[in-house]
């Protein structure tokens, strides 16, 4: 189900409340500039690549969802933290704020429970499914999640019972350290 934190948020700055108290205010708004704040590792050029808005067109919320959506599909951004809002513009416009906090790099991940030909099988089988969970890649919890199902699902084939796959996480802003640990009842 989709998270609507950043959109009720930019709903409510931007369409529900008039800028600056007149009545003018509440027609249709000018997008008089797009900001971009909040980025450490991509340049500004690679988030406004995602956005579609201008100045000079016509504010819409619509506009501001799609972009937010386009920003947070790419699996590099925070979705409880990025969002976008308005601020009045110096012209009785709208300044339009992309406020992006981007995911921690993986600084490692471990296996716990595994002999070490297990542990380099399940890295292939994750890699042979998508799930690049390696030094320095962009950590994503929906990845996380992929990998534990998957090495249930190996290790269940292989004719473990009763499997429990548990990550837990050491994370800072930047970085976050995985560690799977692997169960079963014998």
């Amino acid at each position: 189900m989709p998270r609507l934190g950043p959109r009720i948020l930019f709903l409510a700055c931007c369409c529900l409340c008039p800028f600056d108290g007149s009545a003018q205010s509440r027609g249709p708004k000018v997008i008089e500039r797009v900001v971009v704040m909040g980025y450490r590792r991509l340049s500004e050029r690679d988030i406004r690549a995602h956005i579609r808005m201008r100045p000079g067109q016509l504010f819409t919320y619509e506009l501001g969802r799609r972009d937010l959506d386009r920003i947070l599909a790419t699996g590099l951004f925070d979705t409880k933290q990025t969002r976008v809002f308005g601020e009045s513009g110096v012209r009785g416009g709208v300044e339009v704020v992309f406020e992006v906090v981007e995911m921690p790099l993986i600084s490692k991940v471990t296996f716990k429970g595994l002999s070490p030909s297990e542990e380099i099988e399940i890295v292939e089988r994750l890699r042979a499914n998508g799930i690049d969970l390696v030094k320095d890649a962009v950590y994503q919890p929906r990845k996380v999640q992929s990998a534990q199902r998957l090495i249930k699902e190996l290790l269940n084939s292989h004719g473990w019972r009763e499997v429990q796959v548990t990550g837990a996480f050491e994370s800072s802003a930047q970085f976050v350290s995985i560690e799977f640990t692997i169960s079963r009842s014998k």
